[in-house]
């Protein structure tokens, strides 16, 4: 079962200068240093991932060719396919 999620954050890299003993740095830069340990922590406990698909829609040999249409039920079956995933039920 496929479930998804995601989260909005790219890695950050550790600035040199906040290498040093945090009872050095003013109040402002040692949250900054905490507050990048805790991402780092976090993404080491539950890695960033991502799955991307792509969907084709298209008719054979449609009757009549309507446009609004076809992109109006293209766009409901795309929702449909992403909520059955969102369930677990695709």
């Amino acid at each position: 079962m496929i479930r998804p999620g995601h989260r909005v954050e790219a890695p950050i890299q550790i600035d040199e200068r906040l290498r040093n003993p945090t009872r050095w740095l003013p109040d402002k830069q040692r949250k900054a240093l905490i507050d990048q340990l805790e991402r780092k922590a976090r993404r080491e406990k539950a890695p960033l991932a991502g799955v991307m698909f792509d969907v084709d829609c298209f008719r054979m040999e449609p009757s009549k060719v309507d446009v609004p249409e076809f992109i109006r039920s293209a766009a409901d079956s795309s929702s449909q396919l992403v909520a059955a995933i969102k369930t677990g039920t695709a």
